[in-house]
């Protein structure tokens, strides 16, 4: 019997790592974070197929949000764990320079070399990863 794939869904919002726990338990075992500080100790006990990184929130849980929170949060999953599968979820607009920073560190893209937006959504997600997980 093959395992379950695992999620690491980190975003301020409960109600939004309530959806994706909801819509992906039955077939992903999900983690959740509501602050970098807390997802950074998760990642630290185990590894994950798969990252959802809100951009904007806060470092600490109760402290105030930080617009580049996500980016530092995949700043550190790359110095601990490599390359990994990353995907940004988050509504925010972002530039053409904010997109490369995404993509340089390890966001998916698709064949266009746009950063994929999960804006939230647990079917999305589920959609990306269909298509990007190949084991």
């Amino acid at each position: 019997m093959t395992s379950k794939k695992s999620i690491l869904v980190v975003d301020d919002e409960k109600s939004v790592i309530e959806r994706f726990i909801e819509k992906l338990s039955k077939g992903y075992s999900v983690d959740s974070a509501v602050c970098v500080k807390e997802a950074i100790g998760k990642i630290k006990e185990r590894d994950y197929d798969f990252y959802v990184l809100d951009r904007e929130m806060p470092i600490y849980e109760g402290g105030s949000t930080d617009r580049n929170a996500g980016i530092l949060l995949a700043e550190e999953i790359n110095k601990r764990k490599g390359r990994v599968n990353l995907f940004y979820n988050s509504s925010l607009q972002v530039s053409r320079e904010e997109e490369e920073q995404l993509i340089s560190l390890g966001f998916i893209t698709n064949d266009t070399e746009r950063v994929y937006r999960v804006e939230k959504d647990p079917s999305r997600l589920i959609k990306y990863i269909r298509k990007f997980d190949h084991s």
